[in-house]
Formats: C-alpha cells, sequence, structure tokens
C-alpha cells in the first residue's frame, strides 16, 4: 500500500462496507477509528460483493466502497466485479477484500480499476493506510512529524518540558524544528527562550488565510541553528480561544516547512485542543506524582488512546517527582493506577530548571544534571521516530594512518 503519510487528517469521506464476517465487520470499524479518519463516517453491511451489487441497483453509490469476496479463483472474482461495476458510478472507489493472496490477482484488478486489493484476514492498519493514500493530498507524506505535549493539571511542568524537548530536536538530529506556543494567555516559550517572535501566534490565527511558506519565515524567531519559535502574546489577549481551522492552517503550513512540530498546548480541554491532538504523531502527557493528575491523565489516555489504535498510545512523563515526598504518589501506585510505564521519571530539581528558565536558557546549554538532561534526549529520540545517526565508522585505510604514527613511534 506505499508509505503512510504521517500526520495526514483525511477531509471527510462517506464509505461504505458490504462484509461477510465478523472478523473483517471489526477490521473496518478499527481502521475507521484511527484518528486521522476522524471526519469519515463508514456504514457497514452484510451480504460481501454480491449483496453490494444487489442493494446498489437502486441506490447511488458513496465515495468509498469496501467489499469481501469469498470467491477463490480469479474468474470468479473478475466477473462478480464487472457486475459491481455495471452499478457503481464513475467517481466511486473500491477496496476489494478477498480469499485469493497472489500478487498476479493483485496487478490484474489494478489494471481493472479497483483502487485497492487487500486479503483476508484483514489487518485494520493497512486498510487504513490505503485509505490514506488513497485520499491524502499529493505531498501530504513529507509532513513534519507534530508532538503535542499537555499537563495533566496546572503546575506540570508541560511547557518547558516541550520547550527542552524541541531544543533536543532539533540538535540531536539537527533537523529543522519548530515550537508553537498554543497558550495564547499564559504561554511562556518567549520567556523561557529570552526570546519573542516578530509576530505572536494570537495574530498569526487571527488571519489563516495570510498564512504562506514566506510569511512564516517572517513570522518566527529563530533560536540557534534549526529551532525556530512562534510565542504567545506579549499582553492578556481578549480572548484565549483558538479557532480550530485556524489552527489546522497553522499546523499543515509549518509541517510542510519543518521536520519536527512541537505544539505546546494548555491545559484545558476545549474543540481546538481536542483537534490539534487528534492531529498529532506523537502525544506526551506531563504529570506530577500527585493523585489528582494521575486522574486526569488516565482519564487523558483512556480518551485519546480509544482514538489511536493504529499509532503509538499517548505517552507519559512522570515529572517532578520528589517535590513533596510526603505526600505524592510512588512510581509503582503512579505506573499500576494508569497502567502503563511512564517514557521517562524527573525528579524535582528547581535549581537546574529554575536557573535555565531565569538564564532564558535550555537544560543542556549551561551546567546541567547530567540526568534530566539524559531524560530529555529519551523522550525526544522516542518521540521523533527517529534513530540517531550513528557516528561513521572509519574506513580500514584511515585506521592505519591513526595506528602509522604510534607504530613508528614504537619501533623508534
Amino acid at each position: 500500500t506505499g508509505a503512510k503519510p504521517e500526520g495526514v487528517v483525511i477531509q471527510r469521506i462517506d464509505a461504505e462496507a458490504f462484509v461477510l464476517g465478523p472478523a473483517t465487520r471489526a477490521a473496518i470499524e478499527a481502521a475507521f477509528a484511527d484518528r486521522r479518519l476522524v471526519r469519515s463516517r463508514v456504514r457497514i453491511e452484510d451480504g460481501g460483493i454480491d449483496g453490494a451489487t444487489e442493494h446498489y441497483t437502486e441506490a447511488p453509490t458513496p465515495a468509498l466502497l469496501i467489499v469481501e469476496s469469498s470467491a477463490a479463483g480469479q474468474d470468479e472474482l473478475v466477473a462478480s466485479l464487472e457486475r459491481l461495476s455495471e452499478v457503481c458510478q464513475p467517481d466511486t472507489r473500491v477496496i476489494v477484500l478477498g480469499a485469493v493472496n497472489d500478487v498476479f490477482l493483485y496487478r490484474t484488478l489494478r489494471r481493472q480499476g479497483v483502487s485497492e486489493y487487500l486479503p483476508v484476514p484483514v489487518d485494520a492498519k493497512a486498510l487504513a493506510e490505503s485509505v490514506f493514500n488513497l485520499y491524502a493530498e499529493p505531498g501530504s507524506e513529507k509532513l513534519g512529524r507534530l508532538i503535542s505535549f499537555i499537563g495533566a493539571c496546572g503546575g506540570a511542568g508541560a511547557s518547558q518540558l516541550a520547550h527542552n524537548v524541541a531544543f533536543q530536536l532539533a540538535r540531536i538530529f539537527d533537523a529543522e524544528t519548530a515550537l508553537l506556543d498554543f497558550d495564547l494567555a499564559f504561554g511562556t516559550v518567549s520567556l523561557d527562550f529570552n526570546l519573542e517572535s516578530p509576530q505572536h501566534m494570537a495574530a498569526v490565527l487571527a488571519e489563516p488565510e495570510r498564512i504562506d511558506d514566506t510569511l512564516l519565515q517572517r513570522f518566527m524567531a529563530k533560536y540557534g541553528e534549526n529551532l525556530y519559535l512562534l510565542t504567545a502574546p506579549g499582553a492578556m489577549p481578549p480572548s484565549g480561544d483558538v479557532a480550530a481551522p485556524a489552527a489546522e492552517v497553522l499546523l499543515g503550513r509549518t509541517r510542510r516547512n519543518t521536520n519536527f512540530v512541537v505544539a505546546d498546548l494548555p491545559s484545558v480541554w476545549t474543540a481546538w485542543t481536542q483537534a490539534i491532538l487528534n492531529m498529532s504523531d506523537e502525544i506526551v502527557i506531563v504529570a506530577p506524582p500527585r493523585l489528582t493528575a494521575l486522574r486526569n491523565a488516565k482519564r487523558l489516555t483512556e480518551l485519546l488512546n480509544a482514538r489511536r489504535v493504529n499509532d503509538t498510545p499517548a505517552r507519559i512523563v512522570l515529572n517532578r517527582v520528589g517535590a513533596s515526598p510526603k505526600t505524592e504518589l510512588t512510581l509503582k501506585d503512579f505506573t499500576t493506577g494508569i497502567g502503563q510505564e511512564p517514557l521517562a521519571v524527573i525528579n524535582n530539581d528547581p535549581g537546574v530548571f529554575e536557573l535555565a528558565s531565569n538564564n532564558g536558557q535550555m537544560i543542556g546549554e549551561g551546567k546541567s544534571a547530567q540526568k534530566v538532561v539524559e531524560a530529555l534526549k529519551r523522550v525526544a529520540i522516542t518521540v521523533s521516530g527517529r534513530s540517531p545517526q550513528k557516528p561513521k565508522r572509519k574506513g580500514i585505510a584511515e585506521i592505519f594512518r591513526l595506528g602509522a604514527p604510534k607504530r613508528a613511534a614504537a619501533a623508534r
């Protein structure tokens, strides 16, 4: 089915499916539960390809039709598809699920106009990827990876971790990274980096139709070689609300121009935060080891992971551990309560975090606790979806050249 177009949110698709059994029905339901198909809907009926042919003799076909066939041979399957084609509208795309797993059959069906052929039992992820490939916009596979940070409660430290992970992504992978501050009222990107973008986030979101590649570059401040910042307003805006369509335009344009986009989200549950989370390739929930944070993080993971059936689950970072040792939950209690291991556990170290913030620096730029830096790097590498480039191995000739002076000195 080709490479998966990362980060694509497909526009609404009206799909209908005709299946032959509960396993295929469940696979289609799982495929359309994917977060990138949140705007689509699918109606599933029994009857397979013959049932679809009968149904559409008196009804218009949908934009996408998925049919299952039990035909044991190519001739039988092709004949049933010819009958179906007589009642299909020309612009209907058809995905066939069949019992024969044969590359020659696949090529034959594609030549005859079938959009995709998948053998049964159907893999939900493969089916979702087939839909992505059919409906994604050209070039969408080149979108940068969207990584969203949100706190399980106020004061979790999600923003500072988002900023430092963005810094590490730009440094570790030598890749262009954008950090977007969506906390319009209380965003701290400008404070942590001691830098304000030429145009602030609220102004950009107010006129999404103006956003293009040239303006986007002018709107952002550059920090170091590869990190670009879009900061929150310096003054309190009339409203901290964000229009979801405007955020989608900004994120889409930014992702076409950078390798990574880190969204620093406020700890609020609104339609627009949900829209950004649904678009995200990775979600990091930051929580201190407190009971309220555990409850909120559990609610978030249950809701978000139900939409991420074909993606990595939302990650948990346990932050500020040890700040209140007498009252906070233990690591074991927190892990048991939420049902998953944290991606990282970061101890409370106000000297490291506050000093970096006061200096307008990232942790790792100055004299910092190595454990904190290593934890930030681990988070960055994990959410990147990449492996750090290994140092290039020396060739044999170079090794001998490097060793020659030592051998010559030994000989003397």
